[in-house]
């Protein structure tokens, strides 16, 4: 299941083991922040696009720089400083 959180937000999940057995575990994840792209880009074939920058809600400081995954489409590239993609696909 895909969630998005908001900033600052906290969750709770409980999980059961695979037995059955009545003891249970909770998880509780604050997030802190969220880091998401525009989703309406177009992209076409052998044409540079115009780069795409991440949008950040909360409070977020890239000191390990980003990755992505899976790879981006051939011929795109991820900055691992600003975390902007750019690039020609092909």
């Amino acid at each position: 299941m895909m969630a998005k959180y908001k900033a600052g937000g906290t969750r709770n999940a409980t999980f059961t083991n695979a037995e059955g057995c009545d003891s249970t575990a909770t998880l509780t994840l604050r997030v802190l922040y969220n880091i998401y792209y525009p989703t309406n880009n177009l992209l076409t074939k052998d044409k540079t696009i115009t780069p795409i920058t991440p949008q950040i809600e909360g409070n977020y400081s890239p000191g390990g720089g980003y990755t992505i995954s899976p790879a981006l489409p051939n011929g795109l590239n991820l900055n691992p400083l600003t975390g902007v993609i750019s690039g020609t696909p092909t």
